[in-house]
């Protein structure tokens, strides 16, 4: 067997045991404060999270994109040329972008709910 898998093996042996020695430590029950969506009060920040991931697949999917073209070129005996390097780099320069935007989406709503926390506590 190789030496990956016994490690697999020991991670999976350690979770099981770790899960079996603090099972006795649980309470009976979990205390739930909010529903299963979190609460209200974060539902703004978390659809522009939500949202975020949603803009943050686009470069990915082109990027898997472009790979899938250059096998194909490749397949083909074609040159897979700059095209996958010009897609490549407009992705590398989306990730950046797409983070400031999103800083700059979030951050006001956060500083929102942070003061209303403030003045409610």
């Amino acid at each position: 067997m190789k030496t990956v898998h016994w490690i697999n093996l020991l991670l999976l042996a350690g979770v099981i045991a770790f899960a079996a020695l603090t099972w006795r430590m649980l309470p009976d029950r979990i205390p739930v404060h909010f529903g299963i969506d979190g609460p209200s009060r974060r539902a703004p920040v978390m659809e522009r999270i939500q949202e975020f991931m949603y803009w943050a697949t686009v470069p990915t999917i082109a990027v898997m994109g472009a790979v899938q073209w250059s096998m194909y070129r490749s397949a083909l005996a074609g040159s897979t040329g700059i095209e996958i390097l010009l897609i490549l780099g407009v992705c590398w320069l989306i990730g950046p972008v797409l983070m400031i935007l999103w800083s700059r989406h979030v951050t006001p709503e956060l500083d929102r709910q942070i003061r209303e926390n403030q003045t409610a506590g």
